[in-house]
């Protein structure tokens, strides 16, 4: 049996997966599957042959198994008993994460009202605690189950929030933890380099060198995550191979013996990942690079794939939960379709060049063998973590492969110039050299930002993975490739061919999709319980209609208007309602719009032309606010939760789409040919059970709906 360590790994982490975000039953059919199929490769003779089967049935039959005994016999009584108001006296853990203008803690307890505990929690907070890794804080809180994966595969299956930091007492210890020293080493490091750098080329340096983005402005940030670029500053195994590389180039030709060599290795890579804060794909990059270094003394050859597999082995083993971070299957899908598929594929590309020292144009071959590399490593990674990409994130950058070849070559030369910046930074008498580093290193980080942003805007550069052209490319790409693998057995290979038809029916479907939505309106309808939120996006822009009053209801709008590739024309909110502004605050600190509506409910009538085709009319009757949208032949008509329909014109009572969150007086005059429920579940079931006599299609928001009114 080949690669057993493989085979355990990469079987348990997909099984830990969907253990960690399926339903019980499905954790049922799973071990059930596993069990049967283990009953079935012991027992009978056919597949008795198959070692490899067994190995498979039983790791996902223990893994099923660890799943629920850590769950039930660990995770559920530790959050069942300490869920509830309490007194907490915790140790500082790791410096804040700073995520949406809101500071997390990683803390660890020591007292729970009163009782000594010894796990982690996570503290998040409205304003920033002055406290340092290895103080102790104390404060009162409500104690919840944690619900959200990074905080669970961080080990913090307890989480608190505070908003009022005045009684949260601080207190210094006698003597900090070693790992203190390492943050505060991190945060003179930062320091240095947005000393010695542009601000933005500063904060791409944080980015690349310590995994900090905080200081990513949004439009940074919506660049690299369009350009399919977020790897990059996430530290992973590019940036553990780039430092190795470094480190190999400087001291390489000084330090001969090889264990000398190798130990010094390990700990750079060790002090790296402290510096860093130990990052999940960072720490299974390591662990595949010190099995590289270390199988040659005890004269065993390292394999990538049983490295991989040791990597989830040891991870699963240390927390199920580690699944619960969507970078660590992004970090783990990808490394797997680089190691299995890109040296296969290289040789592919290659196996027609003529050996380097045969060839009178060795320049072009050289070039061309790096661009082959370069491509079969970026393809089979973007691959690998499709099937991540579209089942967590429901968006696929179409530039992703072209982004990657173009502008990870440069990342590399942009860590050394800003490695050498921020170390230059420290020694005294050599500003002449620092200015130099500076000078190169922000260069190299414009023509990151630059080539990156300009990829972003690329239209259709960053769509939504529902897109019918984007399955069909993903279906027609792999019936392809599976035709092209059984015809290469037979000696007929048709790669480069099924390749450029593949390129070819994605440009195709890119094209007839654009040229489609010429005349479209999308209109994307959110559920929620306090007021409407609706974005209407056609070829000309897109406009957000009155942003509800839900707590942190611009984050869904946020994330629908990543996938909308054009840009913001009008938005309208509430100004009398303090929800409705934040909520507007928070989409504008994102995306930009032309023009900006905070409309008063004293405001009376107010009319907008929009695209120089559709016509929306906002008015005030008593007291509550009417919305009618004209586009083409088609209308859409949004009702306030409190009204009355005779104070809307007899013109605009017979909408096409009419969009309401509950029963106002004299509804039966209205008609309609699709109707929309939001509010809460009472509101919406009155509101069909009100019109269960009406023709016309009747739709619940209980999640969002998109449809097209035109095209």
């Amino acid at each position: 049996m080949k690669r057993p360590l493989a085979l355990i790994g990469l079987t348990a982490m997909i099984v830990l997966t969907v253990c960690f975000y399926g339903t019980f039953r499905i954790i049922a059919a799973v071990f059930l599957v596993a069990l049967a199929g283990l009953i079935a490769s012991l027992t009978v003779k056919a597949l008795r042959k198959e070692r490899s089967l067994a190995v498979v049935f039983a790791s996902a039959m223990v893994a099923v198994l660890a799943f629920n005994m850590f769950t039930f016999l660990y995770v559920t009584p530790l959050t069942n008993r300490y869920s509830g108001e309490h007194i907490v006296k915790a140790r500082v853990l790791e410096e804040p994460r700073f995520e949406n203008n809101l500071c997390r803690y990683e803390l660890r307890g020591d007292k729970i009202s009163g009782e000594d505990v010894n796990f982690k929690l996570s503290l998040i907070t409205s304003e920033y605690i002055p406290c340092k890794v290895g103080d102790t804080i104390t404060f009162s809180t409500y104690l919840y189950e944690s619900k959200k994966g990074n905080a669970l595969s961080d080990k913090c299956y307890l989480s608190a929030s505070l908003y009022d930091i005045e009684d949260v007492s601080v207190e210094k210890p006698l003597k900090r933890p070693l790992y203190y020293y390492a943050v505060e080493l991190r945060d003179k490091i930062r320091t240095a380099l947005y000393m010695e750098l542009d601000f933005d080329n500063a904060a791409l340096a944080s980015a690349v060198l310590l995994g900090d983005k905080s200081g990513f402005s949004d439009d940074i940030n919506n660049n690299i995550r369009r350009a399919g670029l977020s790897h990059i500053a996430v530290v992973s195994g590019l940036h553990l191979s780039i430092i190795t590389m470094m480190y190999k180039k400087a001291m390489g030709s000084l330090i001969k013996n090889k264990y000398v060599n190798a130990l010094s290795t390990i700990l750079i890579v060790l002090f790296f990942l402290t510096l860093t804060g130990f990052g999940k794909s960072a720490i299974r990059a390591s662990i595949m690079l010190f099995i590289v270094l270390i199988a040659p003394f005890f004269k065993r050859e390292s394999d990538s794939l049983n490295s991989l597999g040791l990597a989830s082995v040891i991870l699963c083993v240390a927390n199920p939960y580690i699944v619960g971070d969507v970078g660590v299957l992004l970090s783990f899908s990808a490394t797997f379709g680089i190691v299995a598929f890109s040296s296969p594929l290289n040789a592919f590309l290659t196996r027609r060049l003529l050996p380097l020292q045969d060839s009178w144009y060795v320049r072009i071959n050289k070039l061309l063998r790096k661009l082959s590399a370069m491509f079969s490593v970026t393809f089979t990674a973007v691959v690998a973590t499709l099937p991540v990409t579209i089942l967590f994130f429901g968006k696929v950058s179409l530039v992703q492969i072209v982004s990657n070849m173009v502008v990870v070559p440069f990342v590399q030369y942009f860590m050394l110039a800003c490695s050498a910046a921020a170390l230059f930074h420290f020694v005294p008498y050599m500003g002449t050299v620092r200015v130099c580093l500076s000078f190169i290193a922000n260069v190299l980080g414009d023509l990151i930002l630059t080539l990156t942003g300009w990829l972003a805007s690329i239209p259709m550069a960053y769509v939504k993975a529902d897109y019918a052209f984007v399955l069909w490319w993903m279906l027609l790409s792999f019936i392809l490739f599976v035709i092209s693998y059984i015809l290469q057995r037979k000696g007929k290979g048709l790669n480069i061919f099924c390749g450029i038809l593949s390129l070819l029916i994605l440009l195709s479907g890119a094209v007839s999709h654009q040229l489609a939505s010429l005349n479209r309106l999308s209109v994307y309808a959110f559920p929620s319980e306090k007021g409407q939120t609706v974005i209407l996006s056609g070829i000309d822009g897109n406009i957000v209609l009155c942003t509800s009053a839900d707590t942190y209801g611009s984050k869904s709008v946020i994330n629908v208007l990543d996938t909308v590739y054009n840009e913001g024309v009008f938005m309208l909110s509430l100004a009398d309602n303090h929800n409705c502004r934040e909520n507007a605050k928070e989409i504008l600190s994102v995306f930009d719009y032309r023009e900006v509506l905070m409309y008063d409910k004293t405001s009376g009538d107010y009319t907008v032309e929009l695209w120089d085709k559709a016509t929306l009319r906002v008015f005030s009757r008593n007291g509550n606010v009417y919305q009618h949208l004209l586009f083409d032949s088609k209308d859409l008509l949004i009702l306030p939760p409190v009204g009355n329909v005779e104070d809307i014109p007899q013109e605009m009572r017979n909408p096409d789409y009419l969009l309401t969150s509950g029963i106002i007086d004299n509804m039966e005059l209205l008609s309609f040919e699709t109707l929309l429920s939001n509010g809460n579940y009472f509101a919406r079931t009155a509101v069909l059970d009100f019109f269960s006599q009406r023709s016309g299609e009747k739709l619940s928001l209980t999640d969002i709906i998109n449809f097209d009114i035109v095209g």
